[in-house]
């Protein structure tokens, strides 16, 4: 009888080897049925179960199991029944006692290899990644050429943030197997969310030349793409996204890409075409309505705008993208309740979360501080807050005037800020710390944080509370005023001429997404100088005249306030037009920001584009004037909303009438500059 039972195990196993799985399936039922306690015979029919990789398999596999524990309770003890009892759990997602399965089989065998490793994939499935690396840095000492290993380690530490550890097993698995692509993809990916660009291009085009599956082909274009849109190489992109369609044209994402892509190039009706297609293949792509509302936007048509991010928001309520896009629309539109509650969205978008403070300090929340002031035997008033720059330089100088009536209320106020800003910010809250981004920081040392582009939300508020809190009355939220203050001994220009206005100019933004829609031509810029049209492509001279007759018998100085490198465009100016643009040598205004501010405060007239320069301006009091485009920036308000708090009042907006048209915005500012030099020889 025996006898006859290994024969017949033997036969099972012969019909898994040969891929009959159904078939083997059926003996070994026949044979549980048969020898209902024997433990190979059960062994068979799980493992043939497991074989078929189907749910209801593995389902029929644990209830097996189970039945036979029950009245064989020592096969408990089996390496080989929990491993295969653990890969069907592991299959059900039964991870919990998956890894119990495991952990028995390793006990028994330590060297299961494929126990180990499932148990360690289990581990980085659930975010448990020390534990991961502990099962396969185990798996490396029985099979150290396997490289699904490394690359498995890989992802351990790239879920950890511990990038270069991550990289150098993918290089790893890729060194004891050369032809591993996975691995190589997988380094890729990585390199592109490191912001390393230049690189993940490079890789993502060599593994396009050595791979054949078109699956896998069609996602590396798609990952060469991401990485040309990160480098502003935006027609590279469309040409990728375009194969990616082509390899699979049944994917929404590769459409949703290439219309983002045709959004940056203004290609807005095949822009939308695509958006539109990638929403026929998948109706429920909250992205893709969140995107299809940022086109809108573009154009300026914020009830279509308002529209799909909202759709977004209802198909994908976490979706923080859409919430952040809302926000910025609904701020633009001058509705600061709803839009500032959007924009605490933020910091779950990729743009922002890698900018987030790490700290286990609480959040701090004006509206709960108050109340606690209002309570008895309360000592809300000492309590230490550290506010946080989270984006860039214009947004330190725009944001940083909230700041003051935070620490009005009683509270010891730290600001971190670019270190670039400190010396100005210093001199003009003297009151205030501020702290330079990148030193460290000790937040033993406070009681809470906020972001600081957090704080503008309260400032509408802030007059309400003041005048509760205080017997005198306020008269207004003059936050829009000028909050700058120079360093009055400094003085970057030669001295000028009485009769002489100088007219500092800022035309370059060099932001991978918004700045070609920002920017203006300097030379187109200087034309707006003229007193007409009519002679501004003739002879060399003739714009240089026109200049001068503009200002009759005054004389007008124009000053770079630019950053970056700039020489050959004003070479071309001077060459061209006869006009000079003076560039105050050894200044760099991208880096010496108290230079940049002496410089602006000489300036009889600031005129830019939206960029750092502008904020500096305006935030001085310098007479700015702001050549915006016709999807602005929120903070541009140019209309007085209950109180003038988010605009700045030396601050004139000119905003595009057209998509990507300055004719009529440089005609504007040309009417505006002359009745400016008027008014300015008649004083």
């Amino acid at each position: 009888m025996r006898s006859d039972l290994s024969t017949q195990l033997l036969k099972g196993e012969k019909l898994l080897e040969s891929g009959r799985i159904q078939e083997g399936i059926d003996h070994f039922n026949n044979l549980t049925q048969s020898f209902p306690t024997d433990l190979n015979a059960l062994i068979g029919l799980v493992k043939a179960l497991c074989m078929s990789g189907l749910q209801p398999s593995f389902e029929l596999a644990i209830s097996s199991v189970d039945r036979f524990m029950q009245s064989v309770p020592q096969a408990k003890m089996s390496p080989e029944l929990s491993f295969f009892i653990a890969f069907a759990q592991e299959q059900t997602g039964k991870w919990s006692e998956a890894i119990k399965n495991y952990e028995v089989c390793i006990y028994f065998n330590p060297s299961n290899f494929a126990a180990l490793f499932n148990l360690g994939n289990i581990f980085l499935e659930i975010g448990k990644y020390p534990e991961a690396l502990s099962r396969f840095g185990l798996c490396s000492e029985l099979k150290p050429m396997d490289p699904e290993i490394y690359n498995n380690c890989g992802i351990a530490f790239e879920k950890m943030g511990q990038i270069e550890q991550c990289i150098a097993m993918f290089d790893k698995a890729v060194e004891v197997d050369q032809h591993f692509i996975k691995a190589r993809a997988n380094k890729a990916w990585v390199l592109l969310g490191s912001g390393l660009a230049d690189k993940a291009l490079e890789s993502f085009q060599s593994l396009i030349m050595v791979s054949d599956p078109l699956d896998l082909k069609a996602n590396l274009y798609k990952g060469q793409g991401l990485a040309q849109v990160e480098l502003n190489r935006m027609r590279d992109a469309l040409a990728s996204f375009s194969r990616a369609t082509e390899l699979e044209p049944l994917n929404p994402e590769h459409y949703a890409n290439r219309g983002n892509v045709l959004r940056r190039l203004g290609e807005f009706d095949l822009s939308r075409d695509d958006f539109n297609h990638a929403l026929k293949l998948k109706s429920d792509y909250a992205l893709v309505y969140s995107n299809l509302g940022n086109l809108y936007r573009d154009i300026n048509d914020t009830a279509q705008a308002l529209a799909n991010f909202s759709k977004a928001i209802e198909i994908e309520p976490s979706l923080a993208q859409a919430h952040l896009n809302k926000a910025l629309l609904l701020l633009g539109r001058a509705q600061f309740d709803i839009g500032f509650l959007e924009y605490e969205w933020r910091f779950a978008t990729p743009e922002y979360s890698k900018h987030v403070l790490r700290t286990m300090l609480p959040l701090w929340d004006m509206v709960d501080f108050v109340s606690a002031m209002n309570k008895p035997d309360t000592r809300a008033t000492n309590k230490k807050l550290l506010i946080w720059n989270e984006q860039g330089v214009g947004d330190d100088i725009y944001f940083v005037r909230f700041v003051q009536d935070i620490k009005a209320l009683g509270i010891d106020v730290a600001v971190r800020v670019d270190p670039r800003l400190c010396s100005i910010f210093s001199r003009s809250w003297p009151g205030l710390r501020f702290i330079p981004e990148g030193q460290p920081i000790d937040m033993n040392s406070f009681d809470a944080h906020v972001p600081l582009g957090s704080t503008a939300k309260y400032a509408r508020q802030f007059f309400e509370i003041k005048r509760s809190l205080s017997s005198g009355p306020k008269d207004s939220l003059d936050l829009f005023r000028p909050y700058l203050a120079l360093d009055n001994e400094s003085n970057l220009l030669n001295p000028h001429h009485k009769d002489e206005f100088v007219v500092g100019l800022s035309w370059l933004s060099t932001h991978p997404v918004s700045g070609a829609q920002r920017s203006v031509p300097l030379k187109e810029l200087i034309k707006a100088f003229t007193l007409s049209n009519t002679d501004e492509v003739g002879a060399n001279d003739s714009l240089f005249a026109s200049i001068k007759s503009s200002v009759g018998a005054n004389s007008i100085r124009f000053v770079s306030l630019q950053y970056s490198d700039v020489g050959s465009e004003i070479n071309n100016v001077l060459m061209d037009c006869n006009v000079v643009v003076e560039q105050v040598t050894g200044l760099d205004p991208q880096q010496d920001l108290e230079s940049l501010a002496s410089l602006i405060g000489s300036c009889d007239l600031v005129i830019s584009i939206d960029n750092t320069t502008a904020h500096l301006s305006a935030a001085i009091g310098a007479p700015t004037w702001v050549l915006l485009p016709l999807a602005c920036d929120w903070r541009w308000q140019d209309k007085v909303v209950d109180n003038p708090i988010y605009g700045y009042q030396s601050a004139k907006t000119y905003q595009q009438i057209e998509l990507g048209q300055w004719d009529a915005v440089l005609d504007l500012v040309r009417k505006d500059f002359n009745n400016f030099i008027n008014l300015k020889s008649v004083n």
